[in-house]
């Protein structure tokens, strides 16, 4: 149970790469996170500009050493955005943009059964990589609507997988950053084995199915020409042949209409978790669809829906440390100033009283924190990641703040400030339990770094 939420402060402000840098007009967006090994931990995420609607940049890893909020040891990039992309042949150029990274593995060090197995320490990180264009008179993203049919060609998934070094302060490549596909969809089209012309990840990273973490369950959205977009399990496999992840298995795709998916386990079940597209076009918002199942790629049955919380905003729903399902979104009718993505809640779920939400925690709220966000340029606190527990009564949840306005004001009205700029970034608070819970991971007990070289540079891992 959950003793009390404590507000932490700002987690990440800015990337310290060049190019991604606040002083390039970038701060850090979307996030995630794993345990890389005993005492080494990975914060994964996504910069961001202001010039139009999800103008995500490229794809950072930091390695921090102790916890996850502890110091970084180095920081790399493993995918690089450009605005001088030239994917055709047809002489404009185009943002390559990069959004919602994921990462999951076991780590390092880790012990099943007493023993490490030989997949500890290698990682596997995706993110989606689009092609947005921009307007040659004003240096503005286009809005997706008025961009051209061709681009969604270009809107994949890509990964890479890197082991943990054994100094624990860089990675080595296993696999150079290409596009995710199912085995045995090596070229063209299609990419799996559900016949969907476009494929998005979630926001919420896969689980484990098994204690080693040689199968791990995840989720997407698919969308087939002309149809609504399914949500749909995805299961990967580690082949220690080949010493990487593959991705195995799909599951049946949910009734239209529904994305942005998480996948939770339950006690000998599991439940997939969507937001509904209707929902997010609603002013007051819509119900969010659960689907419990027995095996994570068997059919899917009819979403159930409870009445509440009824959002707009991204959603996103963990299986916490003390074994509760957890809801992370908002309510524009619960929220004090009427906005659609502040404050941010959490609610406990009870699956046996059809997945409905109870006990509302306010996880962070940029009106009575005080940030100088103006009204008018709409705050938004959303996205909210809880990390892989590490053990005790702490589990950090991380969510990302901004202002809707943007560089110019065709969003909001208004242009977003420099103080507004300032104070965006990514923010966490600290989940305190009644008692100390379990960690995910178990190790041999040691010294504390021992034999491990302290801090670091940073260094592009992109095509390694």
């Amino acid at each position: 149970m959950i003793a009390a939420l404590h507000f932490k402060g700002k987690l990440l402000h800015e990337c310290t790469l060049a190019g991604d840098t606040r002083a390039d007009g970038l701060f850090p967006g979307h996030i995630n996170a794993a345990q890389a090994s005993r005492d080494r931990f990975l914060v994964l995420y996504s910069t961001r500009n202001w010039r139009g609607s999800d103008d995500n940049c490229s794809i950072i890893c930091q390695i921090r050493d102790g916890a996850y909020d502890g110091p970084v040891l180095r920081e790399v990039r493993l995918a690089r955005s450009v605005d001088d992309w030239r994917p055709f042949d047809d002489g404009k150029t185009y943002v390559k943009a990069h959004l919602h990274p994921l990462v999951f593995g076991v780590p390092a060090g880790a012990l099943v059964d007493g023993r490490t197995p030989e997949n500890a320490g290698l990682f596997v990180f995706m993110w989606n990589r689009r092609a947005r264009e921009l307007d040659p008179e004003t240096g503005f993203m286009l809005h997706y609507h008025k961009e051209v049919p061709v681009l969604d060609d270009l809107s994949v998934t890509e990964w890479t997988q890197l082991r943990l070094n054994a100094a624990g302060d860089d990675f080595e490549v296993v696999q150079p950053v290409e596009t995710l596909r199912q085995r045995d969809y090596t070229l063209g089209y299609p990419f799996c084995e559900i016949d969907a012309r476009r494929m998005a990840l979630t926001m919420n990273p896969p689980v484990p199915r098994d204690a080693a973490g040689t199968e791990w369950i995840g989720s997407t959205t698919y969308q087939r020409p002309g149809e609504p977009e399914r949500a749909g399990t995805k299961g990967f496999v580690y082949n220690k042949v080949r010493d990487r992840y593959e991705w195995r298995h799909c599951g049946p795709l949910s009734a239209p209409g529904l994305f942005e998916s998480a996948v939770a386990r339950l006690d000998g079940r599991w439940v997939l978790m969507a937001r509904i597209q209707k929902s997010m076009k609603a002013k007051g918002g819509g119900p969010v669809a659960w689907m419990p199942m027995d095996d994570p790629y068997g059919p899917l049955p009819d979403p159930l829906c409870p009445g509440a919380p009824r959002a707009n905003a991204p959603t996103t729903a963990f299986r916490c440390a003390d074994g509760g399902l957890r809801l992370f979104t908002s309510d524009p009718g619960l929220s004090p100033y009427g906005h659609p993505r502040n404050p941010l809640f959490m609610w406990d779920i009870d699956p046996s009283d059809g997945f409905r939400a109870k006990e509302r925690r306010t996880v962070f709220d940029s009106v009575a924190r005080g940030l100088p966000i103006r009204e008018e340029s709409l705050p938004v606190v959303d996205q909210a990641k809880v990390f892989p527990h590490a053990g005790g009564r702490r589990q950090l949840v991380a969510h990302r703040v901004r202002p809707r306005a943007l560089a110019s004001g065709l969003k909001t009205g208004v242009v977003v400030n420099e103080a507004e700029k300032e104070v965006s970034g990514i923010y966490y608070s600290e989940i305190e339990y009644t008692e100390s819970q379990p960690a995910q991971w178990r190790f041999a007990e040691a010294e504390k770094g021992a034999g491990r070289e302290k801090g670091g540079t940073n260094e592009e891992h992109e095509g390694k």
